[in-house]
């Protein structure tokens, strides 16, 4: 199924999928993982095709990249795999859309234990951006409480986007 859908996808995604051939996850286990996260970036920004299966299928590729990149192993990029994976839960219309906020939720507050104000400002104020965006979207819990915390990450970021 993978294979079927990387060559009808265009050229640059047909590169990507070549390259799996050479980076295996024996061989070359972070290239591999790098190459699977790429593969999940073209996904959730393609536009031609079913969008729900493309979402589907970048979700797919991030969770193998998070399968080598851990946090352990390679910290910042686990990192920003965890935020690209919180955008693609934010699209997905598989499953319930309650439970796929709280994930994205999940996978951003992740990132943002290594990605932090102090170590990497400018990605955690991506990460206070992404987070209020989520929280405006969230429908569980009460909605007040949910604006103040996307307010809240919105002046986080704030601290650190000023000239």
């Amino acid at each position: 199924m993978l294979q079927k859908g990387c060559h009808r996808n265009g050229e640059r995604l047909q590169g990507f999928c070549r390259t799996r051939e050479v980076r295996t996850r024996r061989d070359a286990p972070l290239a591999w993982a790098e190459t699977h996260d790429s593969l999940g970036a073209i996904y959730a920004r393609l536009v031609v095709g079913d969008k729900s299966a493309n979402v589907e299928q970048a979700f797919t590729y991030y969770r193998l990249s998070l399968e080598v990149w851990t946090r352990t192993a390679a910290p910042l990029d686990w990192a920003r795999s965890q935020y690209a994976l919180s955008g693609v839960y934010v699209k997905r219309v598989v499953g319930d859309r309650a439970d796929n906020i709280e994930c994205a939720l999940a996978c951003c507050r992740r990132a943002l234990e290594v990605r932090t104000h102090s170590t990497a400002p400018l990605e955690w104020a991506q990460g206070q951006q992404l987070l209020r965006v989520m929280y405006a979207e969230r429908v569980v819990g009460d909605t007040s409480s949910n604006v103040e915390e996307a307010l809240a990450c919105f002046h986080s970021a704030l601290e650190v986007w000023t000239p």
